[in-house]
């Protein structure tokens, strides 16, 4: 048998949320689940609990936040009210509170702003983020970013020195464009 490799994380965007899945990627080592509010319809950690949470503890759980069901279409927001109710909707969903919650794509609301104002929404849902951790939602948080350019741009080189900082920070690498 393999033993448990750290490094390898199951990614649920495009996947079906068998229980076999689960079972055999705890088989083979893997401990690490990653998903989202939104995927599977905003139904994924619904998904995951009715058919397997009795194998959820054996998982570290990340999942993220920031794409929301809006008149029929998905919509990004980094309104505090929203990202709070949707970490509370998905520890309630999974049966248990997640190890990290990313905020999912923050630049998606912060492309075409001025960088004052991008700044003061980018703090604004991170404080969001790092109360969750407070209050026992989450165990830690971070961001999940395809594109940081508008992240640099809304620091403007002053790094996180005034906004809460991420424990996490997941970005898109690969050869695809």
């Amino acid at each position: 048998m393999r033993r448990t490799d750290s490094g390898v994380i199951l990614g649920l965007y495009r996947s079906d949320h068998r229980r076999q899945t689960l079972e055999d990627a705890l088989v083979v080592g893997i401990r690490s689940l990653d998903t989202s509010y939104n995927y599977r319809g905003f139904d994924s950690h619904r998904i995951l609990s009715s058919t397997a949470s009795d194998l959820l503890s054996a998982f570290s759980i990340s999942t993220k936040v920031g794409f929301f069901q809006e008149s029929g279409r998905v919509a990004h927001s980094l309104a505090p009210g929203r990202l709070r109710r949707a970490v509370e909707e998905s520890a309630s969903d999974l049966g248990r509170a997640p190890d990290v919650v990313f905020l999912h794509n923050p630049e998606k609301s912060l492309v075409g702003m001025s960088p004052t104002h991008a700044r003061e929404r980018l703090d604004a849902a991170c404080a969001a983020l790092d109360e969750a951790v407070a209050v026992g939602l989450c165990a830690s948080w971070g961001i999940s970013s395809w594109d940081t350019r508008p992240l640099i741009e809304a620091l403007n080189g002053d790094s996180f020195a005034k906004t809460p900082t991420p424990d996490v920070l997941m970005v898109r690498a690969g050869l695809t464009p």
